[in-house]
């Protein structure tokens, strides 16, 4: 079972080490380039990173941004261990989001983009019921309505 846990100095450390495999690093951010964006929009209160665990250990960072100007969650950033990928972690982090937006009675939607060229990602949102809405840049925007 995995669980969202929001970065903290506990498991600072652990998110640090969270390694891509080969082929995802031009796809995906690093986890410290997207620490960094946290940081940057701290103030806002509306970005929050999240540590992915399973058991004991991080496998994981994941990054969520509510986006109050049109009530939807935005999944900025997922993440998962190269040694931890096909396992259906990434699945179940979405579904996880999902839930906190079907949780929050403002938020209308959740989005997320993938590289073009994701097939797994696509694949695994097009299972959870997400629609594309067209490309932005070099990646494709999926929402899902939430209500």
């Amino acid at each position: 079972m995995i669980r969202l846990e929001l970065v903290n100095k506990d498991n600072f450390e652990a998110v640090l080490q969270v390694q891509l495999a080969p082929e995802d690093q031009r796809r995906v951010a690093s986890v410290e380039y997207s620490l960094a964006q946290a940081w940057l929009y701290k103030d806002s209160g509306m970005i929050l990173p999240y540590a992915v665990v399973s058991g004991r250990k991080v496998i994981g960072f994941a990054m969520l941004s509510i986006e109050p100007k049109d009530n939807s969650y935005y999944l900025w950033r997922l993440l998962i261990d190269k040694d931890f990928q096909n396992r259906g972690c990434e699945k179940e982090v979405i579904q996880q989001m999902i839930g906190k937006a079907k949780a929050d009675p403002l938020c209308h939607k959740i989005s997320i983009n993938y590289v073009i060229g994701n097939h797994k990602m696509r694949y695994i949102l097009e299972k959870l019921g997400f629609q594309s809405v067209g490309l932005e840049g070099q990646e494709m925007k999926m929402e899902l309505i939430i209500r």
